[in-house]
């Protein structure tokens, strides 16, 4: 852990032990899986999140968020083709 990380636990550790504290009672009933050190930062991320082929190869599926009159759609395809 970096100092950084380390002085951000140190600083927020107050919170896991004030009684006074409005969030104290939570963290007190649920001590066995609330960390007593957590972490200073989101661990780092790891590219893709999440991806489903529903069927292996194929292309994703591109639909309107509303739909226009055939017309509109094909003055907006027009438009985009070029």
């Amino acid at each position: 852990m970096s100092w950084r990380g380390s002085r951000s636990s140190v600083e927020h550790a107050w919170i896991l032990k004030d009684p006074e504290n409005p969030v104290y009672p939570l963290v007190k009933e649920y001590s066995d899986v609330v960390l007593k050190h957590p972490p200073s930062q989101l661990p780092p991320g790891l590219g893709v999140r999440h991806e489903t082929d529903l069927v292996p190869g194929t292309k994703y599926c591109v639909t309107r968020q509303w739909s226009l009159p055939r017309v509109q759609c094909e003055i907006i395809d027009a438009f985009f083709a070029k």
